[in-house]
């Protein structure tokens, strides 16, 4: 039976030329790391959660909306990616009314990414034109 990997003490002298071990090594971490990003896009493929649809019927503080989503169940939604002033902080009251001239009583589409640790919704938006 013929062996492509030489014992670790003999890939180590000189005499044998390169190390094999090393390689094979870089090869599985290699296809490792390929493996993960095939997995993680997938899931980011294939677990995507629908949009909702809903209109903004209160803005709370810069990043968190109340909006009113179908079956006039109301959802409060803190913005993914965004990081605003709470309202008792240095402009908070300022990032309020800035975000209440963008969204408020407009129609939005959210892509759910998590729910935070105060049990809101965290998602994507975007303001949609309905006629």
């Amino acid at each position: 039976m013929r062996t492509y990997l030489r014992p670790l003490q003999e890939c180590q002298t000189p005499t044998h030329g390169p190390c094999h071990l090393k390689t094979i090594r870089l090869l599985s971490r290699s296809a490792f790391a390929v493996g993960f990003l095939v997995l993680l896009l997938a899931n980011t493929v294939l677990g995507q959660q629908p949009v909702i649809h809903g209109r903004v019927v209160a803005v709370t503080d810069g990043d968190t909306l109340k909006v009113l989503v179908a079956g006039q169940q109301l959802s409060r939604i803190r913005l993914a990616f965004c990081d605003a002033p709470e309202k008792k902080q240095a402009f908070g009251a300022r990032a309020k009314q800035a975000m209440s001239e963008l969204v408020f009583g407009k129609d939005i589409d959210l892509l759910p990414h998590a729910i935070d640790r105060y049990g809101r919704t965290v998602a994507k938006w975007s303001a949609t034109e309905r006629t």
